[in-house]
């Protein structure tokens, strides 16, 4: 069973995942949450996370002391972990006005969430969905070192022209 959420704050249980391609055209924010069983539905106040991003133009942005780096408009996916208070985490990404405390803060100022991943998964699960995501078709890292410097991660920002909801739904359906 997936959780989805609409930003009118309407609330849908469904049994699967339905991408319409013009979804995205008109402002909207989902959840989808993915729980392999009711215990990793209890605990899912940690886990891991995935922001996909639109970025409607191409910026050049400077981010924190890694350096400035060009980002061309399309599609970006962040993953990224809480080990507490997930829920606490995602909200403050998606608020528009907070200081720049990670890295995503900064392109978070020029883009916009359309849709927010959660995964059931310890701190050590983070690096192995950022390896799925950067070996999907089409992606590619233009920020080295980008949501990485707790780890040995080249990145955990990953640009995409297109859309990639389905790709990471899929992902989403495997164990990580």
């Amino acid at each position: 069973m997936y959780e989805f959420f609409i930003l009118n704050n309407v609330d849908f249980n469904v049994q699967a995942v339905v991408f319409i391609n013009y979804l995205l055209i008109i402002p909207f924010l989902g959840y989808v949450s993915f729980y392999l069983n009711q215990q990793e539905h209890r605990i899912l106040n940690k886990g891991i996370y995935c922001l996909l991003i639109r970025l409607f133009k191409g910026r050049r942005v400077g981010v924190g002391r890694i350096g400035v780096f060009d980002f061309p408009a399309g599609f970006y996916v962040y993953i990224g972990s809480a080990q507490n208070n997930l829920e606490s985490r995602i909200k403050r990404h998606l608020r528009s006005e907070k200081g720049f405390h990670w890295h995503i803060d900064y392109l978070l100022q020029y883009g916009q969430v359309i849709y927010v991943y959660k995964f059931a998964g310890k701190k050590d699960k983070e690096c192995v969905l950022s390896h799925k995501i950067g070996n999907l078709k089409n992606a590619s890292i233009n920020a080295k070192g980008f949501g990485s410097s707790d780890c040995s991660c080249v990145s955990h920002l990953y640009f995409f022209q297109d859309v990639p909801c389905r790709e990471i739904s899929a992902l989403a359906l495997k164990k990580l």
